[in-house]
This record gives C-alpha cells, sequence and structure tokens, in this order.
C-alpha cells in the first residue's frame, strides 16, 4: 500500500479523469503518454462537509483540443477556488488533486498536450505544487499507487466500496470512430467520464478511510453527499446508482 494519507476537515478535494486517443501511434500495445491527445475531460470537486460540483467536457474533433485543454485547467483552478471559499483564492494549501493514474499516465499527457498546443500549463498541476510532502501547495494523490501489486481497473474500484462493477464502454470502439471522423456519441463518453469520477472520488475517500485519514462518520457523510447529488447528475450514473442498491452496499441510509 502506498504512503499514509494525512486529511484536515477543511480540505478541498479535485477529481480529475480524461478520454485520450492516440491517432498517430503506430506501434503495439497501449501507446506512451506522448502519443495520447486529450479529447474528453471530467472534474469532481467536493469539500469534506460541502456541495460536489460534477463537470465534462469534450472535444468535438481534434483540432478543438486546445479549447478543451484550456478549459480544464481553468476549471480545476477555479473548482478548487469554489470549494475554498474560507481562504484566499491563490491559497491552495489544504487542496489535493485526485487521479487514478497521474503519475504513470494523466499527468504526464496533460504536459505534452500543453507543450503540442501552446496552451499554458495549469499552475496547481506543476512539480512546485506536487511535492508529496505536507508542505506542497497541492498534494496529488493517484489512486493506482496506493496499490503495491497491480492496480484495479476503475470498475473493480467499484466493487472496492461495495458497488457493483461500472456499466461498460467501448473505448477502443469510440477512439476508432473517433479518428476518422465516424459517428460518436460524445455525450455517452462524457456521462462514462462522470460516473468514473465519482467512483474514483469514492475509492479516495475508501483509501482515506481504512488509512485512519478520516474517520467512519466523515467517510459516510461524504460519501451520502457524493452520491445524492451525483445520481442526478446524468442518466447513467442514476440508473447505476439505483440498480446498485447503495443503501445495501454501503450502508449510508436514504439518498
Amino acid at each position: 500500500m502506498g504512503a499514509i494519507l494525512s486529511i484536515r476537515p477543511g480540505d478541498c478535494i479535485g477529481v480529475l479523469h480524461i478520454v485520450t486517443v492516440a491517432p498517430e501511434f503506430k506501434g503495439y500495445g497501449f501507446p506512451p503518454p506522448i502519443e495520447h491527445r486529450i479529447v474528453a475531460v471530467s472534474l469532481a470537486h467536493f469539500h469534506l462537509a460541502g456541495t460536489i460540483v460534477i463537470q465534462s467536457a469534450v472535444a468535438n474533433t481534434l483540432a478543438d483540443r486546445a479549447t478543451l485543454l484550456s478549459w480544464l485547467q481553468e476549471r480545476l483552478v477555479m473548482g478548487l477556488g469554489a470549494v475554498c471559499r474560507d481562504r484566499p483564492a491563490a491559497d491552495y494549501s489544504h487542496s489535493f488533486v485526485v487521479t487514478f493514474n497521474g503519475n504513470e499516465f494523466l499527468l504526464p499527457v496533460i504536459q505534452y498536450e500543453s507543450l503540442r498546443l501552446a496552451v499554458p500549463y495549469a499552475s496547481v498541476l506543476t512539480s512546485d505544487h506536487f511535492k508529496g510532502d505536507s508542505q506542497a501547495s497541492v498534494k496529488h494523490f493517484a489512486v493506482s499507487d496506493w496499490f503495491s501489486a497491480t492496480p484495479p481497473s476503475i470498475s473493480n474500484l467499484a466493487q472496492l466500496c461495495g458497488l457493483p462493477p461500472r456499466p461498460t464502454f467501448d473505448y477502443a470502439g469510440f477512439s476508432a470512430a473517433y479518428i476518422t471522423g465516424g459517428p460518436v456519441d460524445l455525450k455517452a463518453v462524457c456521462q462514462q467520464l462522470e460516473l468514473d469520477v465519482v467512483l474514483i472520488s469514492c475509492e479516495f475517500m475508501r483509501i482515506a478511510l481504512v488509512s485512519g485519514a478520516i474517520k467512519q462518520e466523515v467517510y459516510t457523510d461524504v460519501l451520502r453527499t457524493l452520491l445524492k447529488q451525483a445520481k442526478d447528475k446524468n442518466e447513467l450514473i442514476g440508473t447505476y446508482l439505483r440498480q446498485a442498491n447503495v443503501r445495501k452496499f454501503l450502508l449510508l441510509g436514504a439518498i
């Protein structure tokens, strides 16, 4: 398991996830980060005692990626500031950016895309903020780094939190159609991304609980708020949570 988390009551959490395509990759296996192009993003922001905001956006074509990347970085900074209302806007010293696999994939992809598209890299994503210690301006936590063995898939994160596997999405089919200009369901990919950031948020809170960083009542309250608000965010999340019978799996009471 990874390092023990240290979370304070006033901390602000930003959860980030992306969908990419690799239109120029000619090799075998999973493309390295430099080959990926970001085509859809989703963000969740929440305070341990406050409202949760979930947002997503998609680039209609590869040519629209610079606008998407600017949106991502602006919303990440603005979102952290919005949930940290009790502090100056520039003070992110009580903030986390949570990703599924940020160190190995997501953050390098954003860095490469920022350079490729000449989009300024958001200050909260720079290495000066991610020092991995209590003095860091923004603490980054990659869920996959918590596991000493092979990390679980995002679908399996749901099961770790006591939920059924999440609905599958044909990312390979989406990628192939997107690259070739074929018909793609952009609404569906955004809904899947929004569900994924909810599950990553749940797993982050579960890790915080089992590591002793938060108490059971905080975990229960945050997940109740998260799931209660998320179920109305989009049709996919609502259907999944109704079928999952959250009260049975998470023992959260009525949501």
